[in-house]
């Protein structure tokens, strides 16, 4: 991965990437010399600037003895200025205050001026033994922003922290803002990775699958062209090799390429490497084969490669026959000269011993020059653009030592810039002197606009999101590009070019109606019912036009293609969402509104025990309505990572029969138990959330079990976790429902007209609460015999704060 991948110097960690933020815990003075001598060792040796901020318990210049002892020439590297070690009231504690913009800033600062220097990057560690309690918050949200700084420049940094001076929660925040961890246990480095870090290696090893995949699509594209195509290193190392060269050359059985191509030992003097790897350009040349005995029309282009090395691709084009055209046509000066005015092409003869091009009229009007002009090779070359002027001479120069010439440049004819084609076959004795030749220029500034233009498109339709088809005007598919294959599952254009548009769609009376529109108004657009290969359907946004020419007479009908399954599915989602959480929120409202109302017009004739019951049913229909907002609260703030959870020590015990009172005056139907015993260890969480976890929970079992069945909540302590169970006699889950009942407005079927439905958000909240708390949850069910709903908490004291979703 060349320049991106560094020496960390650590032996457990060993290669890191630019970008790595990672800390040490460390008890004493030696363990912070174990790990950071070799750390700035390496720094320095690969030509990094290094930083070293140092506070108790190793100094400044203890830090330095360590240093000059393992390394050799340290104090020269001092005086260079490759490395810093500065005591931390220098660098964090500047006027006694420690201000996080200007700390960060400082090391984007010195990374600027390290890279101007000439220096790869920034290699710095800082020592937190000075860091209070008082300071602790303030510091921690600085690690955060650290954590985004140096992971996006190339910046390596290792934070070390006293563990006498970190408490549980402490140790939890300091792994949390960084990649890893190095932790000493049994006289041995550990590395501690955090959450964030493992997420990022699985992303990491996704997309190198995706590379990988991707890789073997272009593998079948190159294998499917009729040109030969091959890849080969700087190193002459043949890379790839597709079936069509492989057919004309062979095996390539492990040789170089000019073993290969050319029988030779050595590389060939006239091998285009130098222009491709060095000027990074790609070229196009013309190469006759003995092997083969074919001529071909070669482009080399360079290869950025995944890792940052660069290849060469090749691509071989059988020319053999235009070639021989080519001879037949100089055999005629008649077909010569019919040729050169339909083509525009000018030809020239060497006259060697006068130094005179006798060019052609075709010639001297490509290149401007007006009739009875001497065509000198001096008077040609003063035409070509500066900028191609050395490579024209240097090509004509190796034409004159017998290397073939064949060449596209650019000439300056008044204020005009024109690309031209030129080629020469020179004619030697037998001594090897040059008696003459005979060459040809083609003027292709128009043909190199419409390659180019044409280069353009065929790249942004073949490499578009959107999937296009083009067909014909009897609506016959035609071409496809790569994402209109993916979009109907198939693998090969093959699969689709030939058959009727109509093929394609669910309703092919409409599809045909649609293309009809086309062709007499010139567009359609509109949404459509799509049949994939294997029979599944799929929406799709159409927007078809008829393509015509310079004559305004139709080619063609090409279409382009939106898959828009999941955007109507999100809708319908959403429409039945905002249904249904209408229809919870105006139940509720309509009883609160109900009994207030006829209290409030039958006050005087109603008795004291209707008048209370009404109000107590407008109470408890409230309260049900404030338990359904702060669900839809909770939730909203989970998902948009939100969640801050204000913990402090909790009796589950007593919080379990607060909840227990609460619940009873929403289902009095219910008898409900609580079997907890005595003695339960404090928990750290949010009192609030844990009964808003209880009280779903509760509320659930209450809905769909039987009137006058009995809800047990029980509760145990296990080494490192409570755990807290709700039991109920229900109609119990099937495995089907126990897979999804935690998911989004999921609801269990009930065949009871009486059942009080709820909005299905009540479990997915729970699971959010429970998880940004560090726990579990999960059910156990039988239909028939009931569910239980288990969740945990650990014991584990933590700071509030945002959860972990």
């Amino acid at each position: 991965m060349g320049d991106e991948i560094r020496n960390s110097g650590i032996d457990v960690i060993g290669d890191i990437p630019w970008g790595t933020h990672f800390c040490q815990f460390y008890k004493a003075k030696q363990d912070l010399v174990d790990i950071l001598v070799p750390y700035f060792r390496a720094g320095l040796e690969d030509n990094e600037f290094c930083m070293w901020i140092t506070s108790e318990p190793l100094a400044a210049a203890e830090a330095e003895a360590a240093m000059r002892k393992a390394v050799k020439g340290f104090d020269q590297c001092l005086r260079q200025g490759q490395i810093e070690i500065i005591p931390y009231d220098e660098w964090y504690l500047l006027e006694g205050a420690f201000d996080d913009d200007r700390v960060l800033n400082g090391w984007v600062d010195k990374l600027e001026q390290a890279l101007a220097r000439g220096y790869s990057g920034l290699r710095l560690t800082g020592n937190m033994f000075w860091l209070e309690r008082d300071r602790w918050r303030a510091f921690t949200e600085y690690e955060v922003r650290v954590n985004d700084v140096i992971g996006r420049h190339r910046m390596l940094a290792i934070c070390t922290y006293c563990l006498d001076k970190c408490d549980g929660s402490a140790v939890l925040d300091v792994v949390r803002n960084h990649q890893f961890a190095l932790v000493k246990q049994a006289g041995n480095w550990d590395i501690v990775e955090s959450d964030i870090y493992k997420q990022a290696k699985e992303a990491l090893l996704q997309s190198q699958e995706t590379i990988t995949r991707q890789r073997d699509q272009i593998t079948n594209i190159l294998n499917s062209m009729a040109d030969g195509i091959y890849i080969v290193s700087q190193q002459y190392d043949i890379e790839f090799v597709n079936r069509a060269l492989v057919a004309q050359f062979g095996a390539v059985d492990g040789r170089k390429c000019y073993q290969y191509l050319h029988d030779r030992e050595e590389a060939c003097p006239w091998c285009k490497n130098e222009a491709v790897f060095s000027e990074g350009r790609a070229v196009s040349w013309e190469w006759h084969s003995d092997k083969t005995g074919r001529t071909y029309d070669l482009m080399d282009v360079p290869l950025k490669n995944v890792d940052g090395s660069t290849s060469k691709l090749e691509v071989f084009r059988d020319i053999t026959h235009r070639k021989e055209t080519e001879q037949a046509l100089r055999k005629s000066e008649q077909d010569l000269n019919r040729a050169q005015a339909v083509a525009h092409i000018g030809s020239w003869r060497l006259d060697v011993r006068r130094n005179h091009l006798l060019g052609s009229d075709e010639a001297r009007r490509i290149f401007g020059m007006r009739k009875g002009t001497p065509m000198t090779y001096e008077t040609l070359l003063s035409r070509v653009h500066p900028e191609d002027r050395e490579y024209v001479n240097r090509k004509w120069k190796a034409a004159l030592r017998g290397e073939p010439y064949e060449i596209e440049h650019r000439i300056i004819v008044g204020n005009e810039t024109r690309w031209v084609r030129e080629r020469a076959e020179l004619e030697f004795d037998q001594q090897g002197l040059l008696q003459g030749g005979l060459g040809t220029v083609q003027d292709i500034t128009e043909q190199k606009g419409v390659e180019n233009e044409l280069r353009v498109k065929d790249f942004a339709i073949a490499s578009a999101i959107t999937g296009i088809a083009i067909a014909d005007l009897g609506g016959r598919v035609t071409d496809v590009n790569l994402a209109c294959l993916s979009m109907w599952g198939y693998e090969a254009e093959g699969q689709i070019v030939g058959k009727h548009v109509s093929s394609f769609f669910a309703e092919t009376g409409a599809a045909v109606a649609a293309l009809s529109e086309v062709l007499e108004k010139g567009a359609w657009q509109g949404e459509a019912s799509a049949r994939r290969e294997d029979g599944s359907r799929f929406d799709v946004e159409v927007s078809a036009n008829l393509v015509t020419d310079v004559d305004d007479r139709p080619i063609c009908v090409m279409a382009s293609f939106v898959d828009i399954t999941e955007r109507k599915e999100v809708e319908q989602v959403k429409d039945e969402f905002i249904a249904l959480i209408s229809h919870e929120l105006r139940t509720p409202l309509t009883v609160i509104g109900g009994c207030l109302s006829t209290v409030l017009a039958e006050w005087s004739r109603l008795p004291p025990g209707e008048v209370r019951q009404l109000l107590k049913d407008a109470l408890l229909e409230s309260e049900s309505l404030s338990y359904l907002i702060e669900n839809l609260l909770e939730l909203t703030r989970a998902q948009a990572q939100q969640l801050t959870l204000y913990a402090e020590p909790v009796d589950v015990r007593t919080l379990i029969r607060e909840t227990l009172s609460k619940i009873e005056r929403q289902a009095a139907g219910h008898v409900f138990v609580a079997s907890v015993p005595d003695g339960l260890p404090l928990v750290y969480a949010d009192p609030l959330r844990i009964e808003r976890i209880l009280y779903n929970l509760l509320d659930n079992a209450a809905k769909y079990s039987s009137p006058g069945s009995q809800i047990v909540v029980s509760a145990d302590a296990q080494p490192e976790r409570l755990t807290i169970r709700v039991s109920d006699h229900g109609r119990g889950l099937s495995s089907d429902e126990q897979a999804r009942i935690f998911g989004p407005f999921e609801r269990v079927e009930d065949s009871r007209p009486d059942l009080a439905r709820g909005a299905g958000l009540g479990l997915m909240v729970c699971q959010r609460l429970v998880e940004a708390h560090g726990g579990q949850i999960w059910v156990e069910s039988e239909q028939g015999k009931g569910s239980t709903f288990f969740f945990t908490l650990p014991f584990h004291r933590e700071q509030p704060g945002r959860s972990r979703n």
